[in-house]
């Protein structure tokens, strides 16, 4: 006879927030990227782009060659938690929030290093202005000689998946989420996921091209997988799932 596990809160954990999983905000209530273990799934909080469904796959905000240029040359002192930076284009207050600096070229010595990014203003097109970091520069960065390159948050901003080959998938709303709400998107575990098209039993599973549903990822001949630049986002389990419907996977995008 099956008995009730000795350690409840192993299934039914405290949440460190005031927002359940089955529930979208208005309002921010954690950092985002934020982990949140459920029983065996693990979410991750984020905030939308757009409103969503239940059920759906969310991908990271979309990477545009100009996101690359933003902010073309920074200066920093070795020690120091913030650098200076003149923007290229117009940065909008935060939009880099939570995000990563990397320096991707120049000085012999600096160049692979990633920076998580605390918080910052907004600056004007060739404008200066300063990006606060979590943690000292290691060594100083010159605007003339090193290359920086700036990135949102992958939680900040996450829409629907529109590409099997582009997108970064990042996780599934587990209820609705009105437009710019928050929300725990499910990472990994036993979950529900919209089908794009019927699906087989037991196969991988990869972003569709239509709203934020899945499809079928085909095998290859030695049992391995053809994703066609796309990441492989779970597996379709027991038996075959219907298209249109929230058929179980097991998500693996992150634990």
């Amino acid at each position: 006879m099956a008995t009730v596990p000795a350690v409840k809160s192993a299934w039914q954990p405290t949440i460190p927030v005031n927002q359940s999983i089955y529930e979208g905000s208005t309002t921010q209530k954690a950092p985002l990227g934020t982990r949140l273990e459920v029983g065996d799934r693990v979410f991750h909080y984020a905030k939308v782009a757009t409103t969503q469904a239940a059920g759906m796959l969310c991908c990271a905000p979309l990477l545009r060659d100009s996101d690359l240029a933003d902010l073309v040359t920074a200066a920093g002192t070795k020690g120091d938690k913030y650098v200076v930076i003149t923007a290229a284009t117009n940065v909008a207050s935060a939009a880099f929030n939570e995000g990563y600096m990397i320096i991707s070229s120049g000085t012999a010595g600096k160049q692979g290093f990633t920076y998580r990014v605390s918080h910052h203003g907004s600056i004007a097109s060739a404008g200066t202005g300063t990006i606060y970091l979590y943690d000292q520069l290691v060594d100083s960065i010159s605007s003339a000689a090193d290359e920086v390159n700036f990135l949102a948050n992958i939680y900040n901003g996450v829409h629907s998946a529109t590409s099997t080959g582009t997108d970064l998938p990042v996780g599934f709303t587990p209820c609705q989420v009105t437009s710019a709400g928050y929300c725990w998107l499910q990472t990994w575990g036993i979950g529900a996921a919209e089908h794009e098209a019927a699906t087989a039993a037991a196969v991988a599973l990869k972003p569709g091209t239509i709203g934020g549903v899945v499809v079928f990822s085909a095998g290859g001949t030695t049992g391995g997988c053809v994703a066609a630049n796309a990441v492989i986002i779970g597996k379709n389990i027991n038996a075959a799932a219907t298209q249109t419907e929230s058929n179980p996977i097991m998500i693996t995008i992150r634990g």
